[in-house]
C-alpha cells in the first residue's frame, strides 16, 4: 500500500502542476469572466453524471474488491450501463436546456450530449481500475487526461479560438483517458463467483448513491447558484479560490483515498477502525502544516499565478481553506463506512448538511456574494466532518482526541499493521 500511496501521490502531484498551468493560462488570457464561462458550461454536464449515475461505479468497486464479478460480467454490466444509463441521461441533460434556455444554448447541448456518457463510463472504469490494484494504470490515465486537456488549451489559447474551445479541450482530456483505460481493460481476479445483477449493483450503489447526490449538492451547489445569479466575472474569481483551497486535499487527501478504499475491502473489520485512526491522524498532520503554508502565502500565491484581477479572490480563499482543513478527516472515514459495507451513514450525514448548504446558499450568495458563498461552504465541512468523527468514535469506541492527534508510532505501526495483515 506504501507504494501505492506514493506512486499515486507522484502522479497526483504532477496533475496539479498541470493543471495549474491550464488553469492560469485560461485565467490569463481569458480573464475572470471567460474562466466564469467555462466553468459555467462544465458544470451542467458535470452535475448530471453525478446525480444521474447511481453510484454504480462505487458498486463495481466493492464487488470487484470483493472479488465476486467475472470479466464475462463485468462486460455485460457496463454495456447495460453504456445503452440503458447513458443514453436517459443525455435526453435528461437535452431537456433541462430546453427548458431553462441559454445564450449559449446550441454549444452547452452539444458539449452535454458529449460529454455525460464520457464522464459517466470513464469514472465507472476507473473504479473498476482501483478494485483490481491497477493502481499505475489509473494514475496513468488521469496523467493523459490532464496532459491531452493542457495541449488541446495551450493550442486553442495560441489559435485564440476563444472560450468554447477550451470546453472542448477538457473534452479531449476524457476521450483519450477512455481509450488508454479501454486498450488496458481491467481484468478482475474472481475467488467467489455470484451472480451479481444490475439489480445488486443498484442496491448497493444507491446507499453510496445518496451521500454522493448530496456532497455533490454541497460541494457543486454554490457554483452552480453563483453561474445563474451573479456575474461569470464572480464565477471565475469564485472557482480560483475553490481550486486553490482544495491544494492541500489534491496533495495528501485524495492519493490517501484512492489506495486506502481497495485495501480496506480486503481486510478483516475488525483491523480496519485501528487503521482508518492512524491513516487519518497522519492524514491531519500533513494537511495542516500544508494549510498554514497555504493561509500564509495565499494572497501572493493568487496574483502571482492569475494576475492583480484575481486578487479579490483572496478573502473566500481563505474562508473556504479553513473549512477545508475541518473537513480533512473525511478522506479516509469515508473509506471506512464503505469497506464496512455501510454507506448509508454518510448518507444520513449528509441529509443534514446538504439542506443547510442549500438553504443559507439561497439567503447568503444574493446578499454577499462569493464571499458568502465561502462562509456557508466552510460552515458544512466543519458540521459533516465533526458529526462523521462523533459516528466514527462512537462506533470504534475511541475518544475524539485519539482520531484526531498525531502520536509518533503512528507511521511505524501503521507500516506494522498493514503488513500484518
Amino acid at each position: 500500500m506504501i507504494k501505492d500511496f506514493l506512486h499515486t501521490s507522484l502522479t497526483r502531484y504532477l496533475i496539479i502542476l498541470i493543471s495549474f498551468i491550464s488553469s492560469v493560462l485560461i485565467a490569463r488570457n481569458l480573464g475572470a469572466e471567460g474562466k466564469g464561462y467555462v466553468v459555467g458550461i462544465l458544470i451542467i454536464p458535470q452535475l448530471f453524471a453525478a446525480y444521474g449515475s447511481f453510484s454504480v461505479n462505487e458498486s463495481f468497486l466493492f464487488f470487484i474488491g470483493k472479488k465476486e464479478i467475472s470479466l464475462k460480467r463485468l462486460k455485460s454490466l457496463l454495456a447495460w450501463v453504456l445503452v440503458v444509463q447513458c443514453p436517459l441521461l443525455v435526453i435528461l441533460c437535452y431537456l433541462y436546456f430546453v427548458i431553462i434556455g441559454s445564450s449559449s444554448e446550441k454549444a452547452s447541448i452539444i458539449i452535454a450530449v458529449a460529454l455525460i456518457p464520457l464522464l459517466l463510463f470513464l469514472e465507472i472504469l476507473r473504479f473498476c481500475q482501483r478494485g483490481v490494484f491497477h493502481i499505475g494504470k489509473y494514475n496513468t490515465g488521469l496523467l493523459i487526461e490532464s496532459a491531452v486537456t493542457l495541449f488541446f488549451i495551450g493550442y486553442s489559447l495560441f489559435m485564440d479560438y476563444g472560450a468554447f474551445a477550451i470546453v472542448v479541450s477538457y473534452t479531449a482530456g476524457y476521450f483519450f483517458s477512455l481509450c488508454f483505460i479501454l486498450f488496458n481493460f481491467p481484468v478482475p481476479e474472481v475467488s467467489n463467483v455470484s451472480a451479481v445483477s444490475v439489480i445488486d449493483l443498484f442496491s448497493y450503489g444507491w446507499k453510496v448513491h445518496l451521500f454522493r447526490i448530496l456532497n455533490v449538492t454541497e460541494a457543486k451547489f454554490d457554483i452552480f447558484l453563483i453561474s445563474i445569479l451573479l456575474a461569470p466575472g464572480e464565477l471565475g474569481l469564485y472557482s480560483v479560490a475553490v481550486s486553490l483551497s482544495q491544494l492541500y486535499a489534491l496533495i495528501v487527501q485524495r492519493p490517501v483515498s484512492t489506495v486506502i478504499l481497495p485495501y480496506f475491502l480486503k481486510m478483516d473489520e475488525k483491523y480496519l477502525g485501528e487503521l482508518a485512526a492512524r491513516v487519518t491522524r497522519i492524514v491531519i498532520f500533513g494537511s495542516f502544516i500544508l494549510g498554514v503554508l497555504l493561509w500564509g502565502g495565499g494572497h501572493k500565491l493568487l496574483v502571482l499565478l492569475y494576475g492583480n484581477e484575481f486578487s479579490a479572490a483572496y478573502i473566500p480563499f481563505a474562508i473556504l481553506l479553513l473549512g477545508t482543513l475541518i473537513r480533512t478527516p473525511t478522506a479516509t472515514l469515508n473509506c471506512y463506512f464503505k469497506a464496512c459495507g455501510r454507506p448509508e451513514t454518510l448518507a444520513k450525514i449528509s441529509s443534514i448538511t446538504a439542506p443547510i448548504n442549500v438553504c443559507l446558499c439561497f439567503a447568503f450568495i444574493p446578499m454577499y456574494g462569493i464571499v458568502g458563498a465561502a462562509i456557508i461552504s466552510a460552515i458544512t465541512y466543519a458540521v459533516f466532518a465533526g458529526y462523521l468523527l462523533f459516528r466514527f468514535s462512537r462506533e470504534t469506541q475511541m475518544n475524539l482526541f485519539d482520531c484526531i492527534v498525531i502520536k509518533i508510532d503512528d507511521f511505524k505501526k501503521l507500516r506494522q499493521l498493514i503488513q500484518d495483515r
